[in-house]
């Protein structure tokens, strides 16, 4: 769908505040080695998907959970991917294969 052109400039790396960010994409370092992701956020559903490259395996999180209507720490997929047990789940899972 991209030409290499376009996904060599997704995938240029900066430094951000929890790991490396490209164009649109992001990339963290994890228990099974680094994930390039995205997540998104509105009233009402938030979603994000995370690529384990060593596993070659994706995971991704639908939520009916949005920032109007949730705790702080749950008014994303991404918190909930980071800092639920679900979360934890999914890595641990995406880490074994």
């Amino acid at each position: 769908m991209l030409n290499p052109e376009s996904m060599a400039a997704m995938q240029r790396w900066l430094p951000a505040d929890s790991g490396e960010m490209g164009l649109s994409l992001f990339r963290i370092n994890t228990d099974g080695g680094p994930a390039t992701g995205h997540g998104g956020n509105v009233l009402g559903a938030s979603a994000c998907v995370w690529w384990y490259e060593k596993a070659n395996c994706a995971v991704a999180l639908l939520t009916n959970v949005g920032s109007m209507h949730a705790a702080p720490e749950a008014d994303c997929a991404s918190a909930l991917f980071k800092n639920s047990a679900a979360g934890s789940l999914a890595r641990q899972i995406a880490a074994h294969y």
